[in-house]
């Protein structure tokens, strides 16, 4: 599925990164929906051995002490890795000037990475993530029903 995280123009490369970075650091946490949309970008130490991502809040955390999952590099197939993936989502986050805040956000259909009102304001919902997940399974040529958990 990250095979179809590739931008034809400069419009589409923000929603690929996010999809790319998303989509590996999913596979590498097997985290819950709930838990990807709720990621901020100070939750992360990007290093070159792999992602520390620190979930401040799950169903099994409900008092919120938090957690630490450890992400490993892939070096093998740099496509795939989930540092080489996050590096480039969060270059491309600095280079609209976010530094901080929710890491997975939404993106209008013209590429542009903007504050929102709302309930959720600027984070991703659990469902949006998931419908990124069939999004991008539907593309590739997988028979079974792909869902985010």
């Amino acid at each position: 599925m990250v095979a179809t995280c590739t931008a034809a123009d400069d419009r589409e490369r923000p929603k690929a990164l996010r999809d790319a970075a998303l989509l590996t650091l999913g596979w590498g946490m097997l985290p819950r929906r709930s838990e990807l949309a709720n990621l901020l970008v100070e939750h992360l130490a990007v290093e070159d051995d792999g992602v520390t991502v620190r979930v401040a809040f799950s169903k099994t955390d409900q008092a919120a002490h938090g957690e630490d999952t450890f992400v490993p590099a892939d070096p093998d197939d740099p496509a795939l890795c989930p540092v080489v993936r996050v590096r480039a989502w969060l270059e491309e986050l600095r280079r609209h000037g976010i530094t901080s805040g929710p890491l997975f956000r939404h993106i209008t259909r013209g590429g542009t990475i903007r504050p929102r009102s709302g309930p959720r304001g600027d984070f991703l919902s659990p469902d949006a993530i998931g419908n990124t997940v069939k999004n991008r399974a539907r593309l590739t040529a997988i028979k079974a029903p792909a869902t985010a958990r």
